[in-house]
């Protein structure tokens, strides 16, 4: 017996994408009681609808097979004590979030907006730029603390 299958090939046709573009995230912060809006954030997590999509090494452009109004949530992500292999959601980031219209063939650029949750802590910040700094010196120490205005990443001043 000799039996024979054959599909219409029109229920298989690729469907079109929308794409969505993140190159990079812009953090905000409150300088006086969070410090430094730098950051070192290299990944994307994506979800959409509380679903997740993927996380995206930045920049990133990716497919998203979905079309319509849809919540995307949009977490970053950074390399855990810097190892490429260990890439973890910041959790004291607060994740963007907005509506987006996907249409097939279209893209979409996003440039996420985050800030530091609400129940983050800062427990001490130090930028080296006021009069003396918030270190104690102990006499049995080895170690001196110098502001210096070489070398600096922000500001004027970096400890030394």
């Amino acid at each position: 017996m000799l039996v024979i299958f054959s599909c219409s090939k029109d229920k298989f046709e690729a469907k079109i994408p929308s794409y969505i573009t993140i190159d990079k995230f812009t953090l905000s912060t409150n300088f006086a009681t969070q410090g430094s809006n730098s950051e070192s954030i290299t990944d994307a997590w994506v979800f959409i609808n509380d679903d997740l999509i993927g996380t995206f090494e930045l920049p990133a452009r990716f497919p998203v097979l979905k079309e319509g109004v849809f919540t995307i949530k949009i977490f970053a992500g950074i390399k855990d004590n810097g190892v490429s292999q260990q890439r973890r959601r910041y959790l004291l980031y607060a994740p963007h979030e907005e509506q987006v219209n996907l249409v097939p063939g279209n893209e979409l650029t996003i440039t996420p907006s985050i800030s530091y949750n609400p129940d983050a802590k800062f427990a001490w910040l130090e930028d080296f730029e006021g009069a003396s700094t918030s270190f104690s010196y102990h006499a049995n120490s080895d170690t001196i603390i110098n502001k210096i205005n070489t070398g600096v990443f922000e500001g004027s001043y970096s400890g030394k």
